[in-house]
């Protein structure tokens, strides 16, 4: 089912929840790196992106959010201020599997792991790790491994219309997928994961709108800088 949206409504909403759009082949790709537990739980699904894709995996998912993006199990749940977990991950093991908003992703793992998530896979920028101001989380939260996205993405917000997305379609920041993962001994592990062009196909379950940008420019984004690359080395 496919679902639309106004953007123009909501982007005084989507601002303050920084609501930005995980490229589609992103968490396809960290799924093939990363085991899950059978449950998964989005809880900033927005419109869809990592739960769909998640589900595709195999995996059963419980998608929800703060507000209704036109996708979700439950459209108005407040990640940060609920004290359990939804009824049908309530004594199941769970993974925790989102794009969170960049600001709060701190207080996100803490959350999820007093929840009682066995492991959190997280999507943020490879800047992260290097804020001095967030130290004690670190030492609090070391992540078990990071996986740098390659090549890089364009994260989209919200409200951006076809024309802004192509303007700001540069790939200049480096992101990554955090994984923390209870109980485990190790640390700061760091790797790579790689995109591949069969994963920009579209996702069905997905709330769309009318603005996404089109799969091909997309694609062909990317192979122009694959192109690119390939003529600079050969000089």
């Amino acid at each position: 089912m496919t679902y639309q949206w106004p953007y123009e409504a909501d982007e005084d909403i989507a601002r303050a929840l920084e609501a930005s759009e995980t490229p589609r082949a992103c968490p396809r790709a960290i799924l093939r790196s990363e085991l899950f537990t059978p449950y998964i739980w989005d809880p900033a699904c927005g419109r869809g992106i990592c739960a769909e894709a998640a589900r595709e995996a195999g995996y059963q998912v419980y998608a929800s959010d703060i507000y209704d993006w036109g996708y979700g199990d439950d459209r108005s749940l407040d990640f940060l201020t609920c004290d359990t977990v939804p009824e049908p991950l309530q004594g199941k093991p769970f993974s925790v599997f989102t794009n969170f908003p960049f600001a709060l992703a701190c207080d996100f793992v803490d959350k999820s792991f007093r929840l009682g998530a066995r492991k959190v896979v997280l999507f943020h920028r490879q800047g992260w790790i290097g804020s001095q101001e967030r130290g004690t989380f670190w030492q609090s939260f070391p992540y078990q491994r990071s996986y740098v996205i390659r090549p890089r993405v364009s994260c989209y917000w919200f409200w951006f219309s076809p024309q802004e997305r192509y303007k700001m379609n540069s790939g200049s920041t480096d992101y990554c997928w955090y994984v923390f993962e209870k109980g485990q001994n190790s640390r700061f592990q760091q790797d790579w994961v790689d995109l591949e062009e069969r994963d920009f196909r579209l996702m069905p379950g997905i709330a769309h709108s009318e603005f996404d940008v089109r799969l091909e420019d997309e694609l062909l984004f990317y192979r122009a800088r694959h192109i690119m690359k390939s003529d600079v080395a050969a000089e």
